[in-house]
């Protein structure tokens, strides 16, 4: 109740203020919580704070990053420093994140002269048909702009399922997805594999297979998909990792992740909250990924890289999530539910990376005209654009 009583109380002595303080050209930026550094808001953030000169602040409680952010000389605010982070709130004028709801301390950005942006952050078949509440769709309501990476998402997300107007709706692609479509840098970062030396320098990659594996969230709690394939043994995945000459990468999604990771030299969990290794930065460096639901499969298509799909749980997945009848077929990878499957798939990328690429090649481009729009190749400098239009504005 005290805490209740005093954010009221800071909520009504900041309520004249956050009227009449001048808004500045500040920019607060933030990931889905306040730990986290990742995906479309991080690469926006970057590239704002090295290529403009409006201030441009991530929130952040995150000790390490706080860290790594000043070695960078780039600004932030943080709950620890309250007095710092009320001001620049009072002062800021266009607030983004890549969720359904930006960071409003004692409701100070509750302001129509603040501009509220939601990059989003990703769109494939489990967000077709999303069974949105209408908490969920007054929360994206309260953005002033809601940015959709294709016409199919802008029509049937923005529209049909958010029931957004138009004038809330725009389409300036994934500041995550620049590098992965400039084909000259893509090659450097595969070739160089800054993060990929960081996970494994103790190991002799250069000749290895590096797999990256993304699962999603499920609506119930479960272990990490992988380990429960038929067949699944801790020893005998870490056998075929020693034999075929592999190196494995797993992220967990930060809504209901598994209980139980495990590393090994040959395998290296990504905690983002510690090492910042973007999973989009580590698509650069990787050989295959592996998924089941996530978005990540349509940031991959980009690549052209093979992909394999981990579906054990499927039935049970449906179940939950409404996705379409021929999800297997439509998929740009062959997906499998046991070891031998795995297995298999494994064998047959080894033996001939391009027969298999050529396979899947017509579902990667339906995912890619469905899904993103990749004629967009300097999403980030049309943020920058947009927003200097809003800076002059109000």
């Amino acid at each position: 109740m005290l805490k209740s009583f005093f954010k009221i109380f800071i909520k009504i002595i900041l309520y004249l203020p956050k009227k009449i303080i001048r808004k500045e050209n500040i920019i607060v930026i933030s990931g889905h919580d306040y730990y986290s550094y990742s995906g479309n808001s991080r690469f926006l953030y970057e590239y704002l704070s090295r290529n403009t000169d409006f201030e441009i602040y991530w929130f952040t409680d995150n000790e390490h990053l706080k860290t790594y952010l000043k070695s960078l000389n780039f600004r932030y605010i943080s709950t620890k420093n309250i007095i710092k982070t009320i001001w620049v709130l009072l002062k800021t004028k266009v607030v983004i994140n890549s969720g359904d709801s930006y960071i409003n301390m004692f409701s100070i950005l509750d302001n129509k002269n603040v501009y509220k942006i939601s990059l989003t952050h990703g769109f494939g078949p489990k967000t077709d048909n999303l069974k949105l509440d209408n908490n969920s769709i007054d929360a994206i309501h309260k953005f002033d702009f809601i940015n959709f990476p294709s016409e199919y998402t802008c029509e049937n997300n923005g529209i049909k399922l958010y029931k957004l107007p138009k004038d809330k709706i725009i389409s300036l692609g994934y500041p995550k997805n620049d590098v992965l479509q400039d084909e000259q840098q893509s090659a450097y970062l595969y070739k160089k594999k800054p993060i990929i030396n960081m996970l494994f320098s103790d190991i002799d990659h250069t000749e290895a297979t590096i797999i990256l594996y993304t699962p999603t969230w499920r609506p119930y709690q479960s272990e990490l998909p992988l380990t429960e394939i038929d067949g699944y043994t801790k020893e005998k995945f870490l056998t075929l990792l020693n034999n075929k000459n592999i190196l494995f990468i797993y992220s967990l999604h930060p809504t209901n992740p598994p209980k139980n990771t495990f590393n090994d030299n040959r395998v290296s969990y990504i905690n983002n909250n510690q090492t910042f290794g973007d999973i989009n930065q580590l698509m650069h460096e990787t050989d295959i990924l592996m998924n089941d639901y996530s978005t990540t499969s349509v940031d991959y298509s980009i690549t052209k890289k093979p992909q394999m799909f981990c579906l054990p749980d499927h039935e049970n997945y449906i179940k939950h999530i409404n996705i379409e009848k021929n999800y297997h077929k439509s998929i740009p990878g062959d997906s499998f539910n046991d070891f031998d499957g795995l297995k298999n798939i494994i064998d047959e990328i080894l033996d001939s990376n391009e027969k298999y690429v050529d396979k899947y090649k017509k579902n990667n481009r339906e995912y890619l005209n469905k899904y993103y729009d990749i004629y967009i190749r300097n999403s980030s400098e049309r943020f920058k654009f947009f927003i200097e239009q809003l800076m002059t504005n109000k």
